[in-house]
């Protein structure tokens, strides 16, 4: 590794540690949030303020109150697929920093900066009954698609993980570098695609010793992918981590319930 390699990782490395000092201070204030919308600028490896995250009650009340009210079809609360700190009720993800902050202004509701976090304060404070009120209606809402989708599940352990890999691979994808999206993109979509067929196929009675070969097969696939991007920097170090800890996670879930 060159001197300038070593310099880029270890600004990628204070990058991230920066991005999750963001994140626990807003998990704190999450805690005891009845009347804010919090924002974590995230990371982007071409623009630096393009994403914020929602998290906690602030998903909620921009979910249910806020976007309504700027004639905007309802976003998903996604699982938190990061490394660190993790949401467990899950985050919004909001492209475009500077609109989002117009958007909200148009509702007066000016951000305040505080501890590298954008702070709007809302016109009502929520009481416990109605934040639990929001929370069980994002809970009823999913639980009603996830049924219309989902397979027969039989081995949960598995199926979760492929969960996580399917909403952190495509965000990773389009990311990358062009050369290596178009060259590798497509590979590791359809790996993601195959390996949901062979679980569905799984639920359905399939034959498990060949399910089990097919998995491991996707799987060694996807990590020789990996193998290569992380040798040419074309991934962070944190999405390595992540993803590699995934990638043993799951041949352990294959191996450990496919016997």
């Amino acid at each position: 590794m060159n001197k300038q390699e070593i310099t880029t990782t270890q600004n990628n490395d204070q990058a991230y540690q920066e991005y999750y000092e963001r994140k626990r201070i807003a998990m704190v204030m999450e805690e005891n949030n009845n009347s804010r919308i919090i924002a974590i600028p995230s990371l982007n490896k071409n623009a630096k303020d393009e994403w914020l995250k929602l998290g906690g009650n602030s998903a909620y009340f921009y979910k249910y109150f806020v976007a309504p009210r700027l004639n905007k079809k309802p976003p998903t609360i996604h699982q938190d697929t990061d490394l660190n700190h993790r949401f467990k009720s899950g985050i919004i993800a909001v492209h475009w920093k500077d609109a989002f902050i117009k958007n909200m202004k148009s509702l007066k509701l000016e951000p305040i900066e505080e501890s590298g976090l954008l702070i709007f304060q809302l016109n009502h404070k929520y009481t416990k009954a109605e934040i639990k009120k929001l929370h069980a209606k994002e809970n009823a809402a999913s639980e009603k698609i996830n049924q219309l989708l989902k397979p027969k599940i039989t081995i949960p352990e598995l199926y979760n993980q492929f969960l996580i890999l399917a909403q952190t691979l495509p965000n990773k994808i389009r990311k990358l570098d062009i050369f290596y999206r178009q060259f590798y993109g497509a590979q590791m979509n359809n790996i993601l695609i195959k390996l949901f067929e062979n679980y569905i196929e799984l639920s359905e009675g399939g034959d498990k010793d060949k399910i089990k070969q097919h998995l491991i097969l996707y799987i060694n696939h996807l990590n020789a992918i990996l193998i290569i991007l992380n040798e040419n920097h074309a991934l962070d170090n944190s999405t390595v981590e992540r993803l590699g800890t995934l990638m043993v996670d799951i041949r352990n879930s294959i191996t450990r319930n496919l016997k």
